[in-house]
């Protein structure tokens, strides 16, 4: 799936309604299978009208997170001053989506001494700090500054070769330290891999974020802006609580889907993916919103509505494509209306392995 600006940007709207309980669809019947219905996709906002969402949000109560496939772009800001007697010292960062940002603060001292002679002095210096915002697809040394980062603190999958540990600093994140990079795992499944490339932000980089984001109290959007970068290189970033994880769904005969934890697959399952007119999307994507149960509504292709209350164990990971338990007859082939499905006790063993920020590949074509 192609990456375009503002991507997260789209959580805001959705993410605000998931935390009121209010105007969200999500993953239901699909076409022609019956009352049960499945779990499908979240609609985006200007098509919500009157479905309702509820359900136990797993994560820090803050808005920014949403299931919806617009893309829009977002800015927000924040000032801060302060004035202390004796002198005086201002601060102020301010923050643009679509791939702007920019950080200062300036100090300024007067000082005025008078003796049985006179001295004054008048000594001011400034100091200004940018701090780059990164995306998917941002490039350069920036970037690589970001996965050194991150590396050291255990959010990527690959370790900084030889055991070196590079001191990445506010001065130099547009020149980082050289620095390369092995795999914690030798078996790395191939998929996963691929997403990694130390100058670019890839979908890889972008989950590190967001389970950075997620267990450091920040708000969850996979963009490194200024409040993940003052965070990143402050001296209490928390390092990565959770192993590396890695969802790999196939739409072969029969659909499937695998679980790889700490260096190893652990899980197969039969598994659900979208009927013609609500497919699953192809492509990498991390996990980003995580319910333990959810109430689900929303329209099939066929235009019928459907309400699914106790969805369990749902992980969105695209949009409001989500992994999730939902009771079938049967798996293995396309039922649901996008999402992908598992039995309800697979899926609890999952959700136990599946972290904010875990990526999730679909793959094939079912035949």
């Amino acid at each position: 799936m192609k990456r375009v600006a503002g991507r997260w940007t789209k959580w805001g709207a959705i993410g605000a309604t998931l935390l009121m309980g209010t105007a969200l669809t999500g993953c239901g019947a699909a076409l022609g299978l019956g009352s049960a219905g499945a779990p499908a996709k979240v609609t985006p906002v200007a098509k919500v009208t009157k479905a309702t969402t509820t359900g136990a949000k797993v994560g820090p109560s803050k808005s920014g997170q949403s299931a919806t496939n617009k893309s829009t772009s977002s800015s927000t800001s924040s000032n801060a001053s302060s004035s202390n007697t004796g002198g005086q010292a201002t601060g102020n960062n301010q923050a643009t989506g679509d791939g702007q940002a920019t950080g200062s603060s300036q100090t300024t001292g007067n000082n005025s001494t008078t003796g049985n002679g006179q001295a004054t002095g008048n000594n001011s210096t400034t100091t200004t700090v940018s701090y780059p915002t990164l995306s998917v697809g941002s490039t350069g040394s920036a970037v690589l500054a970001l996965n050194e980062r991150l590396a050291e603190l255990h959010y990527l999958p690959v370790v900084i070769a030889n055991g070196a540990q590079p001191s990445i600093t506010v001065s130099d994140i547009s020149t980082p330290p050289t620095a390369s990079f092995t795999w914690q795992y030798q078996n790395t499944p191939s998929s996963l891999a691929a997403e990694f490339a130390p100058n670019t932000y890839t979908a890889l980089t972008e989950g590190a974020v967001i389970a950075f984001e997620h267990q450091n109290g920040l708000t969850v959007d996979g963009i490194a802006g200024p409040q993940v970068w003052s965070t990143l290189l402050g001296s209490s970033a928390k390092t990565d609580a959770y192993p590396v994880s890695y969802i790999l769904v196939q739409k072969s005969h029969p659909e499937t889907l695998q679980l790889w934890d700490a260096g190893h697959w652990v899980l197969t399952s039969d598994a659900n993916t979208g009927v013609q007119g609500a497919t699953t999307v192809d492509g990498t994507f991390p996990v980003y919103l995580r319910y333990r149960s959810q109430t689900m509504t929303g329209t099939n292709p066929n235009g019928t509505h459907y309400s699914d209350p106790g969805v369990p164990y749902v992980n969105y990971f695209n949009g409001g494509d989500a992994v999730h338990g939902f009771v079938r007859a049967s798996y293995g082939f396309p039922q649901s209306d996008g999402c992908v499905e598992l039995p309800p006790a697979t899926a609890a063993k999952v959700w136990t392995m599946v972290h904010y920020g875990t990526l999730v590949t679909v793959e094939g074509k079912y035949s």
